[in-house]
């Protein structure tokens, strides 16, 4: 009988997380395997865009293992509609689980990416035109970062930070989009007692079409406009 696929594997073996006799035996499969080659590629592809995109941080002890077991609780039944990968990667983020290490967030969003495709009827189709966008601290949180993940068609985003100020109950964090100079209000939040935060991002334009994104301290609530620290900040 015929060997079967390793389509399971090769998103392991695109990020060079197998053992080397798992290797060997992946390498040999997509030798001879056309399939499965292609799907490689798609992997390979995916993971060289991704690592190129966010800071070079070391991820936290662990971290795979609790990012293998997320994805694994995430439902994939056939009998209910299956969710957009892009509501998959919200669903993740929002989860109740240790602060994620942005240098890892690659990672996660190849994971989801392959949870999502493997109940698929067909060949997946490859989100095109995702960015992200990486954000560095200021000098008011100097250890702080950020990454804003855009969706293909530039009309949702998520927002990731890490290491920022835990703030008093009568402020909150403000993101700001910037196009032309003019800065809208994207987001209003607050982070853990880690200071990590996830949140969903709105604008009245595609984001694609804001050239700044920056992150203020601000009164609970919001302001009309920036009125106190910038600690994030990034562009596209």
């Amino acid at each position: 009988m015929p060997e079967e696929h390793v389509i399971e594997q090769l998103p392991d073996y695109a990020l060079g997380i197998l053992s080397a006799e798992e290797t060997r035996h992946i390498e040999r499969h997509v030798n001879t395997c056309a399939l499965c080659r292609r799907e490689l590629t798609t992997f390979e592809a995916i993971a060289g865009e991704l690592a190129l995109a966010v800071p070079a941080v070391e991820p936290s002890a662990g971290l795979e293992t609790r990012l293998m077991d997320a994805v694994a609780r995430t439902p994939q039944q056939s009998a209910t509609p299956r969710r957009s990968w892009w509501e998959t990667l919200k669903a993740l983020f929002a989860r109740p689980v240790p602060a994620w290490s942005l240098g890892a967030v690659a990672v996660a969003l190849i994971a989801i990416l392959f949870a999502v495709w493997s109940t698929r009827p067909a060949a997946p189709a490859v989100p095109d035109g995702m960015q992200t966008i990486a954000m560095a601290g200021t000098t008011a949180a100097p250890e702080a970062s950020g990454l804003l993940v855009i969706d293909p068609t530039g009309n949702k985003g998520t927002l990731i930070v890490e290491d920022l100020p835990v703030l008093d109950p009568e402020h909150q964090y403000q993101l700001w989009v910037i196009r032309d100079g003019t800065r809208t209000s994207g987001a209003i939040f607050s982070v853990d007692e880690t200071g990590y935060g996830t949140i969903e991002v709105t604008s009245p334009r595609p984001l694609t079409e804001y050239g700044a994104f920056g992150i203020t301290i601000e009164p609970f609530g919001g302001s009309p406009g920036p009125t106190g620290d910038k600690v994030l900040g990034g562009s596209l």
